[in-house]
């Protein structure tokens, strides 16, 4: 199996097909952009994920690791800042917090 783009739909696939097919299924993730020139750098294309309360919830049902990994590094914020690639800001954007039910 070949799945193009390792996003967050790239590798939210890859974790469901590895949790529901045999475990010899060879799956294999491309991705266009290369990685950031060094450890602990994000680069400025993929730099910053958001993820919905459900979100979360489906990374959680799918790969109990992953899911405490991006707890244990990740941040919660109140608002989310738009901004078009020209730096002009398109607005702010309240988070959608603990509102359907998920709870750290």
């Amino acid at each position: 199996i070949i799945i193009i783009g390792a996003g967050i739909g790239g590798c939210t696939t890859y974790l469901f097909l590895k949790k529901y097919l045999p475990l010899d299924t060879d799956i294999h993730i491309y991705e266009s952009y290369p990685p950031p020139p060094f450890p602990n750098v994000t680069s400025a294309i993929g730099g910053w994920l958001g993820l919905s309360p459900n979100g979360i919830r489906v990374i959680r049902s799918l790969n109990r690791d992953v899911y405490e990994s991006i707890k244990a590094t990740a941040m919660e914020v109140d608002v989310f800042g738009a901004q078009i690639s020209s730096g002009r800001m398109l607005g702010n954007f309240k988070a959608g917090g603990k509102r359907y039910g998920h709870g750290t």
